[in-house]
């Protein structure tokens, strides 16, 4: 919930490790924010959750504890909105912050603020949830990947 409110792309095998001794998941590599993803010079198209990564879940899939954990993350951003734009602003307006390479297109300052808007949407938490979840585990979204990323492993 929190990578697609930041628009964290580059979420591949390398990219989510886990940690053998805690069994913590830990992202690295955040180079990709704010759909920066879009703009590589093959696009990110749509985010993904593989099977692999759903059968990882355990037999309830995504319709357990997977559900309720995005359900009470989303609720807890929603509750506390004030406190992550200010966070977001800092980043916005942060002159350090690599928003232009002359590969790629410029990404507005104003892309922070997308992720912003389910935050603040009238839609339920739970339903927001859904489409998001319905979003990421359809099966047409691998055909449209970057094949580097390598969704098989």
């Amino acid at each position: 919930m929190v990578g697609f409110i930041l628009g964290l792309g580059d979420r591949r095998c390398e990219n989510i490790l886990l940690d053998t001794n805690t069994g913590d998941v830990v992202h690295i590599d955040f180079n990709c924010l704010s759909e920066k993803g879009k703009t590589l010079e093959i696009p990110e198209r749509l985010r993904c959750l593989t099977q692999n990564m759903i059968d990882g879940l355990g037999v309830t899939g995504v319709e357990g504890v997977f559900r309720i954990a995005c359900e009470m993350t989303m609720q807890l951003l929603r509750d506390n909105k004030d406190s992550l734009m200010s966070i977001l602003d800092a980043l916005i307006h942060d002159p350090l912050v690599e928003w232009e390479d002359e590969k790629r297109k410029t990404i507005p300052k104003s892309q922070w603020k997308w992720g912003l808007g389910a935050v603040k949407s009238e839609v339920s938490t739970g339903d927001l949830v859904e489409m998001l979840i319905q979003e990421v585990t359809d099966a047409g979204n691998l055909s449209e990947m970057y094949p580097g990323w390598a969704v098989w492993h």
